[in-house]
């Protein structure tokens, strides 16, 4: 074990280090996209070469994604570069600089470089934590676990005894009355996608919110757009043909969200499925076309509970 100091920088307080010869395991690190990598002024130009290359090797969507997800990774070690060794850099030329105030007055464009490099800092520490999202630990009881495998068994533990089949649940249909809607409205559910309407389904959506299995986030879609709205039809084209869904589309992961910051309580955690983007602007724009006939079929006195519940 072993505790150093390391450069201040844009802080005036001096961090330790604290470095441990433990190791831990977390398991393989999925493919995400970071919206930083749009600032980059040849990233849009690189996607769009390397999302017509992936089409031209195959005619299989999650192939094609595959393919990106590989470029993009290429890119992103050889042209984006390593963001923590960025931090490092920036730190040590803010440390070198700052460090000359012991022997000679800063001149303003000294303050004026040194302004920049803090900025420069600040903006790849923002990038990094909109990377870095992990648990590092979990409390179950009155223990706090730090071990990957152990975080992992607790969690699968806990919301295994959670959602567990319940026995004994009786429900009786029979005495429901469910309104209908007009042929009209039920031609509409069912007719072709156009541009527009699939384009609202991004639009509509928090496009920073967390990617699935594919990597690939709202952001990313909403500006790949122009190159990549010919296959995204076509995918809409094909489920509404045929009703046909690509392997592996609709894959999910189940990440935990914390109900409350900073909280490491497991009971403070709710599980939420991620699923891929095509699949995702699939769903979002079948729920965009039924959310104006919900009135319609939902029950006055449903409506009213559903109504009391978001109020509340």
């Amino acid at each position: 074990m072993s505790l150093s100091a390391l450069p201040g920088n844009y802080s005036d307080h001096v961090p330790l280090l604290f470095r441990s010869a433990n190791a831990f395991d977390c398991g393989p690190k999925p493919f995400r996209s970071v919206d930083a990598w749009w600032e980059h002024e040849g990233f849009k130009k690189f996607v769009s070469d390397s999302w017509i290359t992936a089409c031209e090797k195959s005619s299989d969507l999650t192939s094609r994604l595959k393919e990106l997800r590989l470029s993009i990774k290429g890119w992103n070690q050889n042209v984006f570069g390593d963001q923590n060794k960025r931090i490092q850099e920036l730190s040590e030329e803010i440390f070198r600089k700052e460090a000359l105030v012991d022997v000679n007055m800063f001149s303003e464009d000294e303050r004026m470089v040194i302004g920049d490099l803090k900025a420069d800092l600040w903006a790849v520490e923002k990038r990094i934590q909109s990377i870095n999202n992990l648990i590092s630990s979990i409390q179950v009881e009155e223990a706090t676990y730090t071990n990957p495998s152990d975080i992992r068994g607790y969690i699968r533990d806990f919301f295994k005894s959670l959602y567990r089949q319940q026995n004994g649940i009786n429900f009786d249909l029979s005495r429901l009355v469910f309104e209908k809607i007009t042929e009209e409205q039920a031609t509409g559910l069912i007719r072709q996608f156009s541009e527009e309407e699939i384009f609202k389904a991004p639009v509509s959506c928090g496009e920073r919110k967390a990617s699935g299995p594919d990597g690939f986030n709202f952001y990313f879609y909403r500006r790949a757009w122009r190159f990549m709205k010919d296959v995204i039809q076509g995918f809409f084209e094909d489920f509404h043909s045929s009703n046909f869904l690509p392997k592996g589309i609709n894959t999910s992961f189940m990440v935990l969200i914390p109900k409350m910051a900073g909280s490491a309580n497991i009971k403070d955690y709710r599980p939420i499925s991620l699923v891929n983007g095509f699949f995702k602007l699939l769903s979002k724009t079948l729920s965009l076309r039924l959310a104006p006939l919900l009135t319609k079929v939902i029950s006055e006195s449903q409506h009213a509970f559903l109504k009391g519940r978001s109020v509340r």
